[in-house]
């Protein structure tokens, strides 16, 4: 089923934006996969419905089981104009974040240095 603006499902207005989130770091972003919509933009004809407000930081393991989902989701965004930003980390799975590797530092670093960069004291 499509919902749309006839149906009441609208994106945020503007004075909601600009009260909320700053911005948002995502480590597993696959997981819209399996929401309110229904199965995700990449699965059902839902991927008009998607769209962030604020920039986004995708931290995104190279061999996890909702990569590939989560790239999906990531390149829709783009493609709609929206402020997203990737980093993929070859060689580790679901979790990588969890496990002592140069990953898990390096999404670490990268994660705080997006924080710092968007939002204000």
């Amino acid at each position: 089923m499509r919902y749309g603006p006839e149906d009441g499902i609208l994106s945020p207005d503007s004075t909601v934006r600009e009260k909320t989130f700053s911005c948002g770091v995502v480590y597993y972003g696959g997981s819209n996969g399996n929401n309110y919509w229904g199965n995700g933009p990449c699965v059902e004809d839902t991927d008009y419905i998607y769209y962030n407000y604020a920039p986004l930081l995708y931290q995104v393991p190279g061999d996890g089981y909702l990569t590939e989902n989560t790239l999906c989701a990531f390149e829709l965004l783009k493609a709609k104009g929206a402020d997203v930003n990737l980093n993929l980390y070859p060689n580790v799975g679901h979790s990588f974040d969890l496990n002592e590797t140069s990953q898990r530092d390096d999404a670490r670093s990268s994660s705080l240095e997006f924080l710092a960069k968007h939002l204000k004291n």
